[in-house]
């Protein structure tokens, strides 16, 4: 009888390895590729300037979705504060001066246009005080020329509607952060 049980637990056991080891492959035969998922980098160029010189802008945070048939893919990226103490060595947005102007105009330009700009604005003098509030928001939905002015720190936000993720390949917001000199 010892001898049954004995007989019965390796063939279980036998068994089971054989399922897993089928189960194994056949999960790794329909694994897909994971989806490369960035924010896309944004660019400014001064309007006014006859040289076009665009300043290029990478996002810090970001939660994008991009549909893959059924199912959707996500990610949601957490970048620093925009008023993070580390911003003042990041790239500054040099404004040129332009005979007492307050006020310069900058191109908003993205290889996938968004749906709509939501942009935040703070006195560089604020960089270290992360729960500052925004002395002034503006929002874009058709043209996207921005208004920037010197000593400023500013917060645009890019947002791609589900609506186009067919034709934009994704949706979700992007935060992107410009320090003026």
């Amino acid at each position: 009888m010892k001898r049954i049980i004995e007989l019965s637990y390796r063939v279980s056991i036998l068994v089971m390895t054989m399922l897993v080891a089928v189960g194994v492959t056949a999960c790794a035969s329909v694994k897909k590729e994971p989806v490369d998922i960035k924010a896309p980098e944004i660019r400014l160029t001064d309007v006014l300037s006859s040289k076009k010189n665009e300043f290029p802008v990478k996002s810090g945070n970001y939660s994008l979705n991009v549909p893959d048939g059924k199912e959707t893919h996500g990610v949601v990226a957490c970048g620093m504060s925009p008023l993070d103490e580390k911003q003042k060595k990041m790239d500054v947005l040099d404004i040129p001066d332009y005979n007492g102007t307050e006020e310069f105009l900058y191109q908003f330009s993205c290889d996938t246009e968004p749906s709509k700009l939501t942009v935040h604005e703070w006195d560089a003098s604020l960089l270290g005080e992360t729960e500052a509030e925004a002395e002034a928001t503006m929002s874009y939905e058709d043209a996207f020329i921005l208004q920037l002015k010197h000593g400023k720190v500013y917060e645009i936000v890019a947002e791609w509607n589900e609506e186009k993720a067919e034709t934009n390949g994704f949706y979700g917001e992007a935060s992107y952060v410009v320090v003026t000199e």
